[in-house]
This record gives C-alpha cells, sequence and structure tokens, in this order.
C-alpha cells in the first residue's frame, strides 16, 4: 500500500480535523464527534453490516473485501453514507474494470453497497 497510507488516526479524529478548519473547534466538538460515530456505528449495526466493516468505521488499518462482481478492494477506513452503502477510503481496486481509471477514485474514497460485499478479511497485527 501507498506509504502516505500508513498512518492510523481514529476516524473520529480526522473528521474532526476537517471541521476545525472549517471553524469548529473545542471539547463539545469533539463529543459531538464521538456521538455521531456511535451513531452510524448503531445504524450499520442494525442494518446488519459484516462486524470487520463497522470495525472499519472507527479503526483505521488495513483491511480487504471482495464485491460480487469478482473485485478485491483493499482500504483502510470505511464511512457509513446509509443503511446500504459505504464509503471506503484508502481504496485500492485489484480487478477493475479497465474503463474505471484509478486517478478517478483514490483520493475521494469508494462507495459500495453492503450488499454486494461477499467477504471481508482485517490485516494482522
Amino acid at each position: 500500500m501507498k506509504e502516505a497510507l500508513k498512518t492510523k488516526p481514529a476516524v473520529w479524529q480526522r473528521r474532526l480535523e476537517k471541521e476545525a478548519k472549517a471553524g469548529a473547534a473545542g471539547f463539545a466538538d469533539a463529543e459531538r464527534m464521538a456521538s455521531r460515530l456511535e451513531e452510524d456505528r448503531q445504524m450499520a449495526t442494525e442494518a446488519a453490516w459484516p462486524p470487520r466493516l463497522i470495525r472499519s468505521m472507527d479503526d483505521t488499518w488495513y483491511f480487504a473485501l471482495r464485491l460480487r462482481s469478482g473485485e478485491l478492494v483493499h482500504f483502510q477506513t470505511a464511512h457509513l453514507l446509509s443503511r446500504e452503502w459505504a464509503r471506503l477510503d484508502g481504496a485500492e481496486i485489484e480487478g477493475a474494470s479497465p474503463d474505471l481509471t484509478p486517478a478517478a477514485w483514490p483520493e475521494r474514497g469508494l462507495d459500495v453497497r453492503v450488499s454486494d460485499i461477499v467477504w471481508i478479511i482485517e490485516a494482522s497485527t
């Protein structure tokens, strides 16, 4: 994986940093971010997301999943978009269609339908 992807900040910390740049800062914002992450985890649990996908929401690490269409996706963090969709950050796709240009997706994440995930694994420590 890319050298820049080897850091391990928590998801809520990155969200807080992003909001801090927009003018939000302080302990109350950190609590709000932690609360939002907990709400996202609860919704993902209720929607029967795979446990490792839920774990990847607050544990930036190395994960891989296989989509029903055959692509193998390596990623570091997942974000809840809805009960049915997740955004994978730090995504690298193996076996993607030649029409998909790699420059089009890494910085913005990859949105996947959770029901299209066949399996998911987590790298060992």
